[in-house]
């Protein structure tokens, strides 16, 4: 008995200086326990803890599997497992952890967050937040659960309801610097990007190595049209690189250069919205490479001959810096602070085109093209894509001219359609190539609306209620192509009037009238907030 409450004795001095951050001392209390006690599954497992908070995640793993050996109904054990196969990356695997936890104690808080946690991964909102809601309904002061919640409410445009919720969370512990990055998500969800600022600020603030608050800060000055503070706070974001070996080069400083690396980086939009820049260049870099996905070879090459282009799987070339193709924005803004919006900047050569002509043969000018799903893994997916069967009185409007331009990412029949595009669509310069035979594009937002903008032609871009920083807000054009023209929910989820709003347009279109093709140029100042903005209550 005397060795058993010793034993709770010392467990419990590692678990207090634990829990005070003190790892350094609690870390041999826990050592010494498994030195008496080689099996004992609480030191054994909070081994495991302390490796996942050092970033050792391999060796995690190791002692969540050995203390699940000895003690298979630790639920808490179950689900620290599923944490660290997450941040490996294998989540089939740790949705099954998580599934031992939840079986070994149904009652268990952080197995039902997790679960949340690891749906919104798999984009499967509506259950996520069924799955925060339980976390919450069973701890409900717990400040992880309430902005894991709000942030899933978030993730499915319940915008005031994930406002209550995370007030909840500031009231109860106001000092966490997460709390306000939500709050700060929430306001920009809610079309009032200016209030946002002083969260992300205060975020900040609190941790001034959150990062993400400044790229939300970064995204609401974009909004309110200040793209110098936009620009500038983009830098501090994360790099998604196709190429690690960049990440040991020099960054460019902006400064006149011999040889210059230039790197795709996030998405096809963003890379084909980041190309305008490189004529710029030419009096800064001698030489350029550019370093693209194979999808965007040709049409780069094509459009700059001038530079190299390279893929990721190429050897890199002897540079003396690199700079993300995003980053040229940063550099290239002048002191008007005005964004550089070419008419144009790529086009599609003939021997893309002549191939089209042939397949387009039976369909009646003016061609019109449709596009509504994007890339799943997007993070605002869910907001973004417009289900097909939500399309079809666009399609109908538009019998005999109509052509789908869709590749893959969605599900339903392209039968309505005069014309599917997909099954010839490779490429982009295969996309310019069928873009340069369209007389007008409509898509959500899309990698097809960067190019059909690029290429300077007619593009409605359907956007969600919170469109995004690129699409600003209450205004019909676009301040990165002038070819553009936004169509707006007026509320989260509500594509009808959005997409009543284009048939409308798109009859008058079809009756001849092409003054609708063009957006009518925003005047004054940029709006502060949505004319449509959520009012919001705790």
């Amino acid at each position: 008995m005397a060795d058993i409450e010793a034993l709770r004795a010392k467990l419990k001095d590692a678990n207090v200086r634990h829990s005070k951050g003190d790892i350094k001392s609690a870390l041999p209390i826990y050592r010494s326990v498994l030195d008496e006690y080689p099996n004992q599954p609480d030191a054994m497992h909070m081994l495991g803890v302390i490796a996942l908070q050092m970033g050792n995640v391999p060796l995690a793993l190791q002692l969540f599997d050995e203390t699940l050996k000895v003690a298979p109904q630790f639920g808490i054990g179950w689900v620290n497992r599923a944490m660290a196969l997450r941040m490996l990356d294998r989540y089939d695997e740790a949705s099954q952890s998580v599934d031992k936890a939840l079986k070994a104690d149904p009652q268990l808080a952080s197995a039902w967050n997790m679960s949340g946690i690891l749906l919104r991964d798999a984009r499967l909102y509506d259950e996520a937040v069924k799955r925060h809601a339980r976390a919450v309904e069973l701890d409900p002061q717990n400040t992880d659960f309430l902005q894991n919640y709000a942030a899933a409410l978030l993730s499915c445009s319940k915008v005031q309801e994930a406002y209550r919720v995370i007030r909840r969370a500031e009231k109860i512990d106001p000092s966490r610097a997460d709390i306000y990055m939500v709050l700060g998500n929430i306001m920009i969800a809610a079309g009032y990007p200016e209030r946002a600022i002083p969260y992300y600020k205060k975020s900040i603030a609190l941790d001034a190595r959150n990062t993400d608050a400044l790229i939300g800060e970064a995204n609401a000055a974009f909004y309110l049209g200040d793209f110098a503070r936009s620009f500038e706070l983009m830098e501090t974001r994360r790099l998604y690189l196709h190429d690690d070996r960049c990440r040991a080069l020099p960054r460019w400083d902006g400064k006149n250069i011999d040889h210059l690396l230039l790197v795709a980086e996030q998405g096809a939009g963003d890379n084909l919205q980041a190309l305008r820049y490189i004529p710029l260049l030419k009096d800064r870099a001698k030489r350029i490479t550019l370093q693209l996905p194979e999808a965007l070879q040709k049409l780069a090459q094509a459009n700059f001959p001038e530079i190299t282009t390279i893929t990721p799987q190429d050897e890199l070339p002897k540079v003396d810096a690199f700079e993300p193709l995003m980053s040229l924005a940063h550099h290239c803004l002048p002191p008007s602070g005005e964004i550089h919006a070419p008419r144009s900047y790529l086009r599609a050569e003939e021997g893309w085109q002549a191939p089209w002509r042939e397949r387009l043969a039976k369909v009646k000018s003016p061609r019109i093209g449709f596009a509504w799903a994007g890339n799943p893994r997007q993070i605002n997916d869910y907001n973004r894509s417009i289900p097909l069967a939500t399309l079809v009185p666009l399609v109908e409007a538009a019998r005999g001219h109509s052509i789908s331009v869709q590749k893959g990412n969605f599900s339903g029949d392209v039968s309505a359609f005069d014309f599917d595009a997909a099954p010839y669509m490779g490429d982009f310069a295969a996309g310019a190539g069928l873009f340069a035979q369209l007389d007008l594009l409509v898509t959500a937002d899309t990698a097809p609306a960067h190019l059909m903008g690029a290429m300077g032609k007619p593009v409605w871009v359907i956007v969600p209620f919170d469109p995004g920083w690129r699409y600003m807000l209450g205004r019909e054009d676009s301040v990165l192509y002038p070819s553009m023209r936004i169509f707006r929910q007026k509320a989260p989820g509500d594509w009808t009037s959005a997409l009543e709003a284009v048939q409308a347009e798109l009859k008058k279109y079809l009756a001849g009238d092409l003054s609708v093709l063009a957006p009518r140029r925003h005047k004054g100042e940029t709006p502060r907030q949505s004319p449509y903005a959520i009012t919001l209550e705790d």
